[in-house]
């Protein structure tokens, strides 16, 4: 996750403004006395005190002789600039202005020496925060030196510079910028491309640049003031640290740490052999590579550095200042990343305590600390806390920041992220959707911080079942990951383990398989061989093992699973998802007795666990009653359906799926025990609740509609079937194509109420389509290939075509044989059918054969008032009677 860590790198244009007068106080129309001549040696000598003294004398006789007095508008003037540089800029100003009122009274208002006093005012209301009152002095500075033909233009350049700031500092950047772009572009004309000064500027402007988040226009500006640089100072001079300082910032900020932390070592190493180790400008460079080193878990190195900084802003600024705010946040960063997390809020509540006293609540700064908190809080799994405070940062950043901004996107990123954890889908859609554009137009559309949304809206559609945004998504995050990894790796193994989700959903368990087998090893490096994480990715790997029929490899991963949740204590309640698995894996090998032994302790951890996870309960009673309805026993599956669904119910979020599903297992059982009408009611609500849970076109929406019609057909309801039939065959052509497996069934179905009301011709394509597809298929349904012969068997026979019919219904044969235990039902009523047709054709023994045969197993599996059975024995009968094997009864 993309935390926010603002150190105030770069040098910020509110100390840098002010236009320096020169102490040479030939600013009026006579030579000055000697006194003010031995004040400015005592300056320069560096007797401060004594200069200050001199100049108070001077102000004072000039005073007593009057305004007239040349020395009172020089004093004033030598007296301000001493205060500004002592920073008592309330001094400074009040002395200013009263120069500027003596010069205005005395016209002398239009030369170079008063544009500097006015632009030395500005700066002092620059620092105060006055802004619109600085933009009025800059202004009318920049007026008298466009006027002056005399003028110097580099200081023409200066002052368009300053104005722009003032500018920017009001949020008008439109204004700000053309005057940025003019002092540089003065500067280049007057001094040349390689002027030491016009890299200066170069770096102010990509200070701006970078501010205002433009990543790519700041970066060029950096680059080209560290070539002029380059050339002319060998790039080892305080400017080029400066300048490399702050590009290391934003190297930083873009997830280019080694770009980042060469150019940091080598401003680092200058300011150290000219300032000193412990020097306030060494302690930025340093605060900002300790940043680095927290990012690539250099931790201990990391918080040593940050401390050392600390110390020196303290020593140096005091407790409640701008820097020390910002080396506290990013010690908090370092104790977060140490899951210390009591020290990392306590640090970052310091933090924002005085931030929000020296910038107000309504700063950028500010934001980025809540941004902060956010994480924390989500870390901690106290999700409302999180959405809270990326909230708060949000709103802050959309009334400061300029459209666009990076770290606005950051904030997008992670409030979607928390909205993702706890289910919000709906609102977290479109937050992601803005944090994507801004990524992609910040940082370019293969950075690594746009893999990171691209992921999270994965995840997001994944909920959904959009599978193929969801598959687009983390397909272009993990390619992206693959040249530029995220700065956590496990953002890559969830990345692959919702990927591998996806493609489960999808039926490609052998993806699946290996997707989970590149995000487990991540897992176990970063959380531990035993984390939760790396046996939730086993679990599911397992799955789709199971998926392909690989049950040895399932169970040995499942019983691994079991085993690490079984090492943290008895009472734990995850050991009930590895003994789901378990029962899961034996139900579907036939293993029924083992499956219910699962299914039961897991349903009993489950209910000793307070309080009861009612979701996983609820699917292992599902799972118990499966396993009794395959052993036969309807009547105890029943109960455990009811109570599942009863608790779903009750949930505060209910989860539509799940409680849909349950209830279409639940009305087969009503289909099953012949409570038919019940079973279609059931089928209803069933409908209703998954088309609410996943839309109208999903598979199991398919599924419970061809139930519902096989519900519908045995109540003779005809045309309802019919629709429902065509349902499920409209869902599955438009999810899995024309020719899916899957399609038979309802074809079938479809296909015997057409022949019922004599549709032959349709009848007849119906199911020669089915035939078609399965053997197509490459793997056919036996089964369902069987079927489809049988009905093609009774359009042939119902139009007394007996030949094609018994082509068919010997077709169908062996693959019902295939399919069964060859002793059910259906297998006696194709067998019927084939009878009847030898029958039909004078092939009487065979006909007393196959009839014998079929009348065996009915007699054994239906009552004796049951339709099939009752048809089948008057066929048999009337043979028999043929052959003269029976004697012929009587009237």
């Amino acid at each position: 996750m993309v935390r926010f860590s603002t150190a105030d790198s770069r040098g910020r244009w509110l100390v840098a403004s002010f236009v320096w007068i020169a102490l040479a106080v030939g600013c009026a129309s006579d030579q000055p006395p000697d006194s003010l001549d031995d004040g400015v040696t005592a300056y320069r000598e560096g007797r401060t005190s004594d200069a200050e003294l001199i100049w108070l004398e001077a102000l004072a006789e000039s005073e007593a002789a009057g305004e007239d007095d040349p020395r009172l508008t020089q004093s004033l003037f030598v007296l301000s600039n001493l205060a500004i540089h002592q920073q008592r800029y309330e001094d400074a100003k009040l002395m200013l202005e009263r120069w500027l009122e003596l010069q205005e009274n005395r016209h002398q208002i239009g030369d170079e020496t008063f544009a500097d006093g006015v632009e030395a005012l500005a700066g002092i209301f620059m620092v105060q925060g006055n802004f619109p009152r600085a933009s009025e002095l800059y202004e009318r500075a920049l007026e008298i030196r466009q006027n002056d033909t005399s003028e110097d233009n580099v200081a023409l350049a200066e002052n368009l510079e300053e104005l722009a700031n003032a500018y920017e500092a009001q949020g008008r950047r439109e204004d700000a910028t053309p005057l940025y772009e003019r002092a540089i572009q003065i500067r280049e004309e007057v001094l040349g491309a390689y002027d030491v000064t016009l890299a200066e500027s170069l770096h102010n402007f990509a200070v701006v640049k970078h501010d205002r988040g433009h990543l790519v226009a700041a970066e060029k500006l950096y680059l080209r003031s560290l070539d002029i640089l380059d050339v002319e100072t060998g790039a080892k001079d305080l400017r080029a640290a400066k300048v490399m300082t702050n590009f290391g910032s934003l190297y930083r900020m873009t997830g280019q740490y080694d770009e980042a932390l060469a150019l940091l070592e080598r401003a680092n190493e200058i300011r150290e052999s000219n300032l000193g180790a412990n020097h306030v400008e060494t302690a930025e460079t340093t605060n900002e590579i300790a940043a680095i080193w927290a990012h690539q878990r250099r931790l201990d190195d990391a918080l040593e550095l940050h401390t050392k900084a600390l110390e020196i802003r303290q020593n140096t600024y005091g407790y409640e200042s701008r820097t020390v705010a910002s080396t506290l946040n990013n010690i908090g960063l370092v104790h977060q990343y140490m899951q210390s997390y009591d020290e990392a809020e306590n640090y970052f509540n310091e933090s924002l305590t005085i931030r929000s006293k020296l910038l107000g609540s309504r700063h950028r700064k500010v934001a980025a600390v809540h941004t902060n908190l956010g994480v924390l809080h989500k870390q901690r799994g106290n999700y409302a806390a999180s959405e809270a405070s990326h909230r708060i940062a949000l709103d802050i950043q959309n009334e400061v920041l300029p459209a666009q901004h990076p770290e606005t996107g950051m904030t997008l990123h992670n409030l979607g992220d928390v909205l993702l954890f706890q289910e919000k889908f709906d609102q977290a859609g479109p937050i992601l959707d803005r944090a994507l554009t801004n990524k992609e137009i910040a940082f370019g559309a293969e950075h690594r911080h746009v893999a990171e949304t691209l992921a999270a809206l994965g995840t997001l559609y994944l909920s959904r079942n959009e599978y193929a945004a969801a598959s687009q998504a983390l397909e272009r995050a993990l390619n992206i990951w693959i040249g530029s990894p995220p700065d956590e790796p496990l953002s890559m193994a969830e990345a692959l383990s919702n990927l591998a989700l996806l493609r489960q959903a999808q039926s490609r368990h052998s993806d699946a398989v290996e997707l989970y087998g590149r995000a487990i090893p991540i897992f176990e490096q970063r959380l531990g061989l035993h984390s939760a994480s790396a046996s939730r990715a086993r679990y599911n790997q397992a799955s789709s093992w199971a998926a392909q029929r690989n049950y040895s490899t399932a169970i040995t991963l499942y019983q691994n699973v079991l085993e690490i949740e079984e090492q943290r204590g008895p009472d734990n309640p995850a050991i009930a998802e590895p003994l789901v698995g378990l029962a899961t894996v034996h139900l579907e090998m036939g293993l029924y007795g083992n499956a219910q032994k699962y299914y039961e302790q897991a349903i009993a951890i489950l209910e000793n666990n307070q309080p009861i996870e009612t979701r996983a309960l609820a699917f292992s009673l599902g799972g118990l009653a499966q396993c009794l309805i395959q052993q036969g026993h309807m009547a105890a599956a029943e109960p455990h359906y009811v109570r599942a669904i009863a608790m779903l119910e009750k949930q505060p979020r209910v989860n539509l799926r799940e409680i849909g599903a349950l209830m279409g297992n639940l009305a087969s059982i009503y289909g099953a025990t012949g409570r038919t009408v019940e079973a279609e009611s059931l089928y209803e609500r069933a409908l209703e609740v998954l088309i609410q849970g996943y839309g109208s076109k999903h598979e199991v929406v398919a599924r419970v509609n061809y139930e519902l019609a096989e519900t519908r057909q045995k109540l003779g309801k005809q045309v309802d079937a019919e629709e429902s039939y065509r349902i499920t065959i409209a869902i599955r052509e438009e999810r899995v194509g024309p020719d899916h497996p899957g399609l038979s069934e309802p074809l079938n179905g479809l296909g015997k109420i057409l022949l019922e009301r004599g549709e032959y011709a349709r009848a007849e394509s119906l199911f020669r389509r089915s035939v078609e597809i399965q053997e197509k298929s490459g793997t056919p349904n036996s089964l369902e290939l069987a079927r489809s012969h049988q009905n093609l068997g009774a359009v042939f026979q119902k139009q007394d075509s007996y030949r094609n019919a018994q082509t068919h219904y010997e077709r169908a044969m062996p693959l019902m044989e295939s399919s069964t235990d060859a002793a059910g039902v259906e297998y006696a009523l194709l067998l019927r059918d084939l009878g009847q047709i030898y029958a039909a054709q004078q092939n009487l023994a065979d006909a007393e054969r196959t009839l014998g045969q079929s009348l065996a197993i009915l007699e054994r599996e239906l009552r004796a008032t049951d339709l099939e059975l009752l048809e089948t024995q008057a066929s048999y009968e009337t043979i028999r009677r043929t052959l003269g094997t029976v004697p012929a009864s009587t009237p």
